[in-house]
């Protein structure tokens, strides 16, 4: 059974919530996550960082909580680009469209935001890793969305049936060594 790996790094958090940001409350970043997250915010009027109260599925969201301390279903840190800085994921909502975003770390801070996709399979899922890939789909599901690093275009891609044919379903964190998708 093939099954997602949850992993968050959290350094240096920062509550947002307080000040002029619009962005979660249920949520830590860094001072230069949240100048990034509020650069977007910026830009996409109407839209707001997507909190817990945003989920449908609260017993799935404690369960994962319970096995991954401090899981957001709507925040999530990698180095999905491998350049040994950490990137931000994190989903804005608007009534109830979802919309997936990365943010690519680097020397100098976090850079442009880039959109992944909007979805509606967020309001009973979240953002996971997969190995060592960023991941968006429903929780229990092999319906997931994979984003792998493309050098020659510079951004993540979406990598067509990720789990392959036949796949078992996902998960979520019940092995600590998941298997690369399929093809890779």
């Amino acid at each position: 059974m093939r099954s997602l790996v949850l992993l968050t790094l959290v350094a240096a958090p920062l509550v947002i919530g307080c000040g002029p940001s619009p962005a979660a409350p249920d949520a830590a970043f860094s001072a230069d996550e949240r100048g990034a997250v509020d650069a977007l915010l910026a830009r996409r009027r109407g839209w707001r960082l997507a909190t817990l109260a945003d989920h449908g599925d609260t017993a799935g969201v404690r369960e994962l909580r319970a096995r991954e301390a401090g899981y957001h279903p709507y925040v999530r840190r990698g180095d999905w680009n491998r350049d040994g800085h950490r990137d931000l994921a994190i989903v804005l909502v608007r009534g109830d469209r979802y919309e997936a975003w990365w943010i690519p770390g680097s020397a100098r801070g976090p850079g442009a935001a880039h959109a992944l996709g909007e979805t509606t399979t967020l309001r009973a899922g979240g953002l996971f890793e997969f190995g060592g890939e960023l991941a968006i789909g429903p929780f229990e599901s092999d319906a997931i969305d994979l984003y792998r690093w493309d050098a020659r275009t510079a951004t993540l891609e979406l990598v067509p049936d990720p789990l392959g044919e036949g796949a078992d379903d996902v998960t979520g964190p019940t092995d600590t060594a998941a298997r690369a998708p399929a093809g890779r």
